[in-house]
């Protein structure tokens, strides 16, 4: 709100979602909506975070109606690659001479460090849910913490910052 982004005004806010597949399903039906004219504006999704996000069958109910949360990263994974065969292209449509609105979808995500294969190899920064997001991404910006910024008040020290580094690890724009 001090930034000046009005929620209330043109976006929309979902926060009920749980599964990859919902929010995936969610984007294809807006996306669909947006082509009929039934949503005539331009549309940025924003996906925080991918990588946390379950897939539908990371979710196991017992007769109690107890939810075990098994983590199974390849097939989230495996889900994320096959929506994004639909998903891009779709998105890509977008961008057309001939519609008259345009979409964009933002990743959010973590991800982790592969230790390296054998004697002297090389450790590789993996994002959450499988290198597919990273294949299919037009733009991959990497940040990661270096610091905090302070202050001093009435001589108490205050953090009120991260200082980060920044780095376009893609950019096929």
């Amino acid at each position: 709100k001090n930034m000046g982004f009005d929620k209330d005004g043109f976006a929309l806010i979902e926060e009920s979602f749980t599964t990859i597949e919902e929010v995936f399903d969610d984007v294809l039906k807006k996306l669909a909506e947006q082509k009929r004219g039934e949503l005539p504006k331009n549309i940025v999704f924003f996906w925080d975070s991918i990588g946390n996000t379950l897939s539908e069958d990371e979710f196991q109910e017992d007769a109690q109606g107890n939810i075990e949360i098994k983590t199974t990263m390849m097939k989230a994974a495996k889900v994320i690659s096959g929506y994004m065969r639909h998903v891009g292209p779709k998105i890509n449509e977008t961008r057309r001479i001939e519609q008259e609105c345009d979409a964009t979808i933002i990743f959010l995500n973590q991800a982790y460090t592969k230790p390296p294969e054998g004697y002297g190899g090389i450790s590789k920064l993996i994002p959450y849910g499988g290198d597919k997001i990273w294949y299919a991404s037009s733009l991959v910006v990497q940040t990661k913490r270096v610091g905090k910024i302070s202050a001093v008040v009435n001589k108490i020290e205050k953090k009120f910052g991260t200082k980060s580094r920044i780095t376009i690890e893609k950019n096929h724009i």
